[in-house]
């Protein structure tokens, strides 16, 4: 998903400090909403019950570098929609957000399993003990 790449080169030619940081929270709000959307289209075309998210680099068990592997899965459909994946594993433009999502009966959002709390994407806080209640292996 993607603001797109329009409203990238719109924003790109603000200079003023205060009007960097509206258009980048348009270009968030874009975000979001092709993201909400996807959902309702998933949801609807696959009658799917709760859907979730994970996105490569959000967990130490899902490496940013794992992007490489999803561009490979969509062929050229990254370019076409105006995505690139730079060396550095950032997408361009830089409010795109690349992942999966999953039918999960109970809500999982990645931000349950990453610590840092000032991180200006939080959903969730952090629940230290989530993964060993709900994912750690059994023993048995």
């Amino acid at each position: 998903m993607t603001c797109g790449i329009e409203l990238t080169l719109w924003a790109d030619e603000f200079t003023d400090m205060l009007d960097k940081l509206f258009a980048d929270e348009l270009k968030m709000a874009a975000l979001r909403s092709a993201m909400n959307q996807l959902g309702k289209d998933i949801k609807a075309r696959y009658n799917t019950g709760a859907l979730s998210q994970m996105n490569p680099g959000s967990l130490d068990d899902w490496s940013i570098y794992e992007q490489k592997k999803l561009f490979g899965l969509l062929g050229n459909g990254a370019s076409r929609v105006g995505v690139e994946l730079l060396n550095s594993m950032v997408m361009y433009p830089d409010k795109s957000e690349s992942g999966i999502f999953f039918e999960k009966e109970k809500k999982f959002i990645n931000c349950q399993l990453c610590p840092p709390e000032k991180c200006p994407s939080r959903k969730i806080a952090f629940d230290s003990g989530l993964y060993d209640r709900e994912y750690r292996p059994s023993e048995h």
